[in-house]
């Protein structure tokens, strides 16, 4: 069975790396399994990125032009949005090379446009990393109006502004005649498939995106905290995501206001982070920082997560929660909001702590427990993180995960 990936990076932000992690537990299954980016930025097995020069120039074009036009029409927003109106040729290329089934992931970003994913023939599988497919222009849409069909303009855009959510909106409800079969990686964006307009009536099956347990893994945190140069007898609290203090949506401002009402009967408690983030102080609200800036190696990112404490994951959204499990998996507890997939992934009080959304005293509460019960001895922490590691490994174990899809695809092939 021949699957092509199309997925605008192989390795920039959580979609990307969630798309390479489905293609190597396929290639484990011994599925002939190929990426297609239009960014030359990763290696490994049937990774495919610009054909040449020219053509990733023409992609850097159409991602200028569209901004333009969406700055200009729109005007600026803080949230990250895409117009994906730039015609390509992927359904002409996906159409000469003949797979099996094409596997979308994010494809945003002038990637492919509305009317290309339209135009796609055969078995389509679209794996939904964000909100985008059913919402507007942005990713992360906390309004209703997904819900509605935007039947109205939009009450917080501007006299004199296109409201650009409704009529892309509009654009895919006019080019997509034919329902793609929907993989939501959590039950929280299965409802949301469910509950919009577009697509309601749109097949969908929940499953989470896997993970290799054995790189990401528990170890002796003295051992990290040796090998990444840290105090062996301080407390350590972990954040990071991609464009970690700069993307609202993870929340960097949330947690923030936690910490200024973080309180904790552990001494010395320090703050680690990774990500890409703008100049940040040394220290926040009197916790020592340290920065570990983009880590692309997984195992140093392993390490980092073992050397911490507990790990959090202050999002206002997440349609899934990767760095959840990979923390998890390290056997660190995970603090976050209850929302969107993390609620598939935290277990309350056994394998971290949901804090109720958007409430940053109960957030700060709930790192001041947690960390608690991991560095009280005799306490709940051993017994915390061994359960933390158990559920990543039985929900998301790549074989698994694997096996699914296999499974979803060979429905699809009739």
């Amino acid at each position: 069975m021949k699957v092509i990936h199309l997925s605008r990076s192989s390795s920039l932000g959580g979609a990307a790396r969630a798309a390479m992690r489905v293609h190597r537990a396929l290639l484990d299954q011994h599925v002939d399994s190929r990426v297609w980016t239009v960014h030359g930025d990763g290696q490994g097995p049937n990774l495919q990125g610009p054909a040449s020069g020219s053509e990733a120039k023409r992609f850097i074009r159409r991602l200028r032009q569209a901004r333009r036009i969406m700055n200009l029409v729109a005007g600026r927003s803080e949230n990250y949005r895409s117009l994906s109106m730039m015609p390509s040729d992927w359904s002409a290329k996906l159409r000469a090379a003949t797979p099996d089934i094409t596997h979308l992931h994010w494809v945003n970003a002038e990637m492919m446009s509305i009317a290309d994913i339209g135009r796609l023939s055969g078995p389509v599988v679209w794996t939904l990393h964000d909100m985008w497919a059913f919402a507007g222009a942005h990713h992360v849409d906390l309004s209703a109006r997904w819900q509605q069909g935007y039947p109205t303009r939009g009450a917080d855009v501007p006299a004199l502004r296109l409201d650009l959510d409704r009529w892309l909106w509009r654009q895919k409800r006019k080019h997509w005649r034919r329902p793609i079969q929907i993989v939501a990686p959590s039950k929280w964006m299965a409802d949301c498939v469910a509950q919009s307009a577009l697509m309601s009536d749109w097949p969908v099956t929940v499953i989470g995106n896997p993970l290799d347990t054995s790189i990401w893994a528990q170890q002796p945190k003295a051992k990290a905290r040796r090998a990444l140069g840290l105090d062996p007898d301080c407390a350590y609290i972990l954040f990071g995501a991609f464009n970690a203090s700069s993307d609202p949506t993870k929340g960097f401002d949330l947690l923030n206001e936690a910490l200024a009402r973080f309180s904790s009967t552990v001494p010395d408690v320090r703050f680690l982070m990774f990500g890409n983030a703008r100049k940040m102080p040394d220290n926040l609200h009197g916790i020592a920082l340290q920065a570990f800036g983009q880590v692309n190696d997984d195992r140093k990112l392993a390490q980092i997560y073992a050397a911490a404490d507990l790990s959090v994951v202050p999002s206002r959204m997440e349609s899934f929660g990767q760095t959840a499990t990979e923390a998890m998996s390290c056997g660190t507890p995970v603090v976050a909001f209850s929302v969107g997939g993390l609620k598939d992934i935290v277990t309350h009080r056994q394998t971290g702590y949901l804090a109720q959304p958007y409430d940053t005293a109960d957030l700060a509460r709930g790192m001041a427990w947690t960390l608690e019960q991991m560095t009280t001895p005799g306490g709940e922490g051993a017994a915390m993180a061994a359960r933390a590691r158990a559920h990543v490994a039985a929900a998301f174990d790549m074989s698994a995960v694997a096996r699914k899809y296999v499974e979803l695809y060979q429905d699809l092939k009739g």
